[in-house]
């Protein structure tokens, strides 16, 4: 297991305990440590998906979406990194939804 997907393994445990424990700040500073690490390890496309997720997350928790739609959020992006660790490429070609399109998104389908 290369370094980068020892990172992005971390980062996918800490989901699933934020999924759990509900510490979303705890998750965002996380997200952004692992974003740092990929600036070390030369990764673009990994490091600007997880600066992408992290302020996404941001915004959710600064916007009060109920932790039912904090989680749904974070379940597709760990199943999104998780694909995208056996191929890069679906990540760059990946619509990554954002929070705001999210939330708008959960809503109009609850309408």
């Amino acid at each position: 297991m290369s370094e980068r997907d020892d990172v992005l393994d971390d980062v996918i445990r800490r989901i699933d305990k934020c999924m759990l424990d509900l510490n979303y700040l705890e998750l965002a500073q996380d997200i952004w440590d692992a974003s740092r690490e990929m600036v070390a390890q030369e990764d673009k496309v990994f490091r600007e998906y997880l600066q992408w997720l992290e302020g996404n997350l941001d915004t959710l928790v600064h916007i009060d979406a109920p932790s039912d739609a904090l989680n749904s959020f974070l379940s597709k992006q760990r199943d999104l990194l998780r694909t995208a660790m056996r191929d890069a490429n679906l990540l760059e070609s990946a619509h990554w939804e954002g929070a705001i399109e999210y939330v708008e998104g959960k809503n109009s389908s609850q309408a």
